[in-house]
């Protein structure tokens, strides 16, 4: 069965999987981050994702964004369309428009994911993450820190980085393909410090996002 890793973020959210060695994020709609977005049409139409977001620069009173920020409130409701939603229902919905991406992509159902959270979430914040996940029937096997997640991606990469580094240059300066690369402990050190420096700029919702993905796949039954 696929377990997927999934960021639900404050502004954009992400979904990936491990495979093949490496962890794989699905474009949905056209783009890796979807927008945590939810709106309704005039006709009580719910949208979630871009086009939630692009009908919010029209109807901001029916849109809702960064629903995150209001998880743990059990008193908190947002009016769309005439009904109220908890932040748990908006953000099933996000949840719900990526499984169902990463589903239509891989050709079968999802059913596990690991979700990435905030380092300073509260219980209750981490309790309706879960409850997100699992109102649309989806197996949450763990809920990750984001620091953790991404750290978990960011090591990977940089070895990997490392050794392709230290294998091409032992290549150029050996007259044999054969012998494997010998580098000392604290150049593969240094390699490695700067690979994880390099991936530490880039997109943090991609990182926790790729991070949760490959404990998805050690997690998965």
């Amino acid at each position: 069965m696929n377990a997927v890793g999934i960021d639900l973020g404050t502004s954009n959210s992400i979904v990936a999987i491990y495979r093949r060695g490496r962890a794989e994020s699905f474009p949905i709609e056209g783009r890796n981050l979807v927008p945590s977005c939810v709106a309704v049409k005039s006709d009580g139409t719910l949208l979630v994702g871009t086009q939630a977001k692009t009908r919010s620069l029209i109807e901001p009173t029916q849109s809702v964004l960064a629903i995150k920020r209001h998880m743990g409130d059990r008193q908190y409701r947002v009016n769309l369309g005439g009904r109220e939603y908890s932040p748990v229902d908006i953000s099933s919905m996000i949840l719900k428009k990526l499984i169902d991406g990463a589903s239509e992509k891989l050709g079968e159902p999802v059913k596990e994911a690991v979700i990435s959270v905030p380092a300073y979430f509260t219980n209750n914040q981490k309790e309706d993450t879960r409850a997100a996940g699992e109102k649309i029937g989806l197996k949450v096997l763990a809920l990750v820190p984001e620091p953790t997640a991404a750290a978990i991606a960011s090591t990977r990469a940089a070895i990997r980085r490392s050794w392709s580094t230290t294998s091409a240059a032992a290549r150029s300066t050996s007259p044999s393909c054969r012998s494997r690369p010998t580098t000392s402990k604290s150049k593969r050190s240094a390699a490695i410090t700067l690979s994880a420096a390099r991936t530490s700029t880039a997109d943090s919702s991609t990182s926790s996002c790729r991070g949760c993905a490959r404990w998805a796949n050690s997690q998965a039954t």
